[in-house]
């Protein structure tokens, strides 16, 4: 009997390490994830075609045009506040489904409007909210089904997005042959429906491997599920353990969600979260009424991050775990590691007020001390600078056509800066991960290399020279969207990742709105296609400095705590 109950906890430890599959059904939901970026990000890095067609259309100013594309950009990255949100309640699943929907929905009835006003309303806002849905919610459920093989899986995730706007270029230029701009874009938002299916490919991790505990009573209530009632359906077994002492627990149950059978709570002052027996289809608990969550063991943090993403202080971490030193602490440990990444949270659902509840969760999302570390002002720059890579990517096609090149040559353009952004993701993750390069070293010459490439843009009248230039501008935004989880990681540190990227997100979808605007304003008053890349030059000047800057003061550091680490060991020996 002994050596049952022996062998039964070693089971529980080595159940709570297979928590994140890294593998299996995970390669499916990796494949999810590509279709969901090679669509969005096709979509939205295409419109500078499209763009051309609008302005012909509307006969507005381009200005005005440039807000259809850039506020869709732009609400794709601003709703994560949103999004962090829903994820508190729904799956990945759930979110992506309905966003897919939205982003389909608005981008189908965006042909009907008789202005540009209802244009940038319908194609830009209300599309680019249902693409922030599926597009951060694919990044998250990767992280939570790989975790040692996160590296790669996010990189072929993310791959998507350059495959997407090489194969978007060919495809939307020649639906404007065959069609015109309102055929064109019907046909995108019913591509752009296929988000729903990838989104379907995520199925919620089932805590089945969880520790194997039982409870002796529970009340349900709520306004959901099973709501108001004490009893539990016939067909869920209620077992009891006369050695545990338990307490009597309201919690909210969903139905057509999975729900834990057992769940063991200590005491009304200090409950502890999920320990799950096995799990029943039809239920799933989204809110769990609890006083002070203080999880006491590894399993119970890592469920706990499972069923609550936003909380997991590596969920935006697209680099290989294995160089981050919270995991050198960990002992290599994997367990110890997720554990370690799930934030300690008090969640309070039965006796929190509304406004309570949603201050504990603007806190875990924000947090403003950031503002006070100069390091943080420093990456904040930089990231929100580099968003400016809308301009080209919006202007490049009409360069081209005020130098007599076809259309049709302009709209393959657009595809080079996709493949060579592909091909710029797997350098520089093989660049950081394999050849151990900082990624702050990367962000700085992939700013020098951009800010040169966009003072050379308007001086290439031929195609030749702007596939050479465009396949530049192509690796450096490779560079600066890949690289970017991993720059806050090793800047600002693994535990300040989640908050630190919810802060940069806002301020790059405004400025991703803001960019392509003030660059077309620009061109309206100068009359000219060379101001906006000469402005995108100088802000990736600035960027360069800044990282420069960085690097140096990073140096010094390193440099001074060796020093003292040096001279600690002389005094020892």
């Amino acid at each position: 009997m002994h050596s049952s109950t022996k062998n039964k906890k070693n089971n529980q430890v080595n159940h709570a390490v297979d928590l994140a599959p890294d593998g299996g059904w995970g390669w499916v939901v990796c494949f999810g994830a590509f279709m969901i970026n090679f669509i969005a990000d096709g979509t939205m890095f295409s419109f500078g075609i499209l763009f051309l067609e609008l302005l012909d259309y509307f006969k507005d100013s381009k200005f005005k045009t440039a807000i259809v594309g850039s506020s869709q950009l732009g609400l794709s990255m601003m709703m994560g506040p949103v999004v962090s949100m829903l994820l508190k309640k729904y799956t990945c699943r759930q979110v992506t489904i309905v966003g897919g929907l939205i982003a389909s929905v608005w981008m189908g009835v965006s042909i009907f409007s008789p202005n540009i006003e209802l244009m940038i309303l319908t194609f830009g806002v209300l599309s680019g909210a249902g693409i922030c849905l599926v597009y951060l919610t694919s990044i998250i459920v990767v992280g939570l089904y790989f975790t040692k093989k996160r590296a790669i899986a996010t990189g072929i995730a993310t791959s998507g997005a350059g495959v997407g706007v090489f194969v978007y270029g060919y495809l939307t230029d020649y639906l404007l042959g065959v069609y015109d701009w309102k055929g064109t874009v019907i046909i995108l938002s019913g591509l752009m429906l296929n988000c729903v299916v990838c989104g379907a490919l995520f199925r919620p991790i089932r805590p089945h491997t969880f520790k194997e505990e039982q409870f002796e009573d529970m009340s349900c209530s709520g306004s959901s599920g099973y709501g108001g009632s004490s009893e539990e359906p016939d067909d869920l077994d209620h077992e009891s353990d006369s050695d545990t002492e338990t307490n009597h627990v309201s919690i909210k149950l969903h139905k057509d969600k999975y729900r834990p059978r057992g769940l063991k709570f200590k005491s009304a002052e200090d409950l502890s979260f999920l320990s799950v027996k096995q799990v029943d289809p039809r239920l799933h608990v989204s809110a769990v009424a609890v006083c002070k969550l203080n999880p006491d063991t590894k399993t119970d943090r890592i469920a706990f991050g499972l069923l609550h993403p936003m909380l997991r202080k590596d969920i935006f971490y697209s680099g290989s775990v294995n160089h981050l030193p919270d995991y050198d602490t960990c002992g290599g440990s994997l367990s110890s590691f997720l554990a370690k990444m799930t934030q300690d949270q008090s969640v309070c659902e039965c006796s929190e007020s509304h406004i309570s509840q949603s201050k504990s969760r603007l806190k875990s999302l924000y947090d403003l001390s950031l503002f006070k570390d100069r390091i943080f002002w420093a990456v904040l720059m930089v990231c929100t600078f580099w968003t400016v890579q809308s301009i080209p990517i919006t202007y490049l096609p009409g360069l081209a056509v005020t130098h007599g090149i076809s259309r049709s040559n302009a709209a393959l353009l657009i595809s080079i800066v996709g493949i060579s952004n592909t091909i710029g993701r797997v350098v520089a993750g093989f660049t950081n991960d394999v050849l151990n390069v900082k990624s702050i070293v990367l962000y700085f010459v992939a700013f020098c290399i951009g800010a040169v490439v966009n003072f050379v843009f308007p001086f290439c009248v031929t195609f030749p020279t702007l596939i050479v230039t465009t396949a530049g501008f192509g690796l450096c935004m490779a560079v600066a969207v890949s690289m970017r989880s991993i720059v806050i990681a090793d800047l600002m540190k693994i535990e300040r990742l989640t908050q630190s990227f919810g802060i940069i997100a806002l301020f790059q979808g405004v400025a991703f709105i803001i960019s392509p605007p003030l660059a077309g304003k620009l061109m309206d008053v100068t009359g000219t296609y060379m101001s906006p890349f000469f402005l995108v030059a100088n802000i990736y000047f600035i960027c360069a400095t800044v990282c420069l800057v960085v690097i140096v003061v990073q140096r010094q550091k390193n440099t001074k705590h060796q020093n003292v680490l040096d001279k600690e060991k002389e005094n020892w020996i």
